[in-house]
């Protein structure tokens, strides 16, 4: 196994578990790392864990990091929407990178390619300074679905501090062959997220799963 290969777990297979707990699971179960969801996204019934608005959430999660050992990978989810401002996200970078965040994830919910290579190039500049990555997630049912679409993106982006996340659910769903991957170097994607899921694509990404 190479020496910077890491186990992590990602907060969104235990989103109800508040950070905390998720960094001792996470010790207790074998991993190395945590990503965890300290930028709420808006979804109804969301538990929130904004560290940028609770000090004492930001002090339990380092209490929890410096007893376990566990590395924070991964902070998300910065969103590049047409209603946002990127720097409404300086505050909570600031705060995962205090707390040793490498990376910060982001999708892309706008069909104006111009704007979005804009603001995840002053993403960039935000986050350079405090030494982290934004990582570029395709996601199926965004405006970004497959890795063709966010390499286009980071080209036009056009900063070194910049990547991509693959998941492998995504892929799978966007129909784009794995030969994509071909072109990524390991520097341009150091993280991949490992899902299980049925293999059959729901024609809408909202609807409830097969029961079982």
């Amino acid at each position: 196994m190479p020496p910077d290969f890491r186990l992590s777990l990602a907060h969104a297979t235990l989103i109800d578990v508040s950070p905390p707990e998720l960094i001792r699971i996470a010790r207790g179960s074998g991993f190395e790392a945590v990503g965890l969801r300290l930028v709420p996204i808006g979804l109804p019934g969301e538990r929130r864990y904004a560290i940028d608005e609770d000090r004492a959430s930001s002090r339990e999660i380092r209490r929890a990091l410096e007893e376990t050992g566990i590395q924070f990978l991964d902070v998300e989810l910065v969103r590049i929407r047409d209603d946002v401002n990127p720097r409404s996200y300086a505050p909570a970078l600031d705060g995962a990178a205090a707390l040793g965040a490498r990376f910060a994830i982001v999708n892309v919910y706008t069909t104006d390619a111009g704007r979005a290579a804009d603001d995840l190039a002053r993403l960039c500049e935000l986050s350079k300074p405090l030494g982290l990555t934004m990582l570029l997630e395709p996601v199926s049912f965004s405006d970004v679905p497959t890795v063709a679409k966010a390499t286009e993106l980071l080209t036009a982006c056009g900063r070194d501090n910049a990547g991509i996340l693959i998941d492998t659910l995504h892929v799978h769903s966007s129909g784009e062959p794995l030969s994509a991957l071909n072109a990524l170097s390991s520097q341009r994607m150091p993280i991949i997220h490992l899902c299980d899921a049925p293999s059959e694509v729901p024609p809408d990404p909202d609807a409830p799963g097969p029961a079982s």
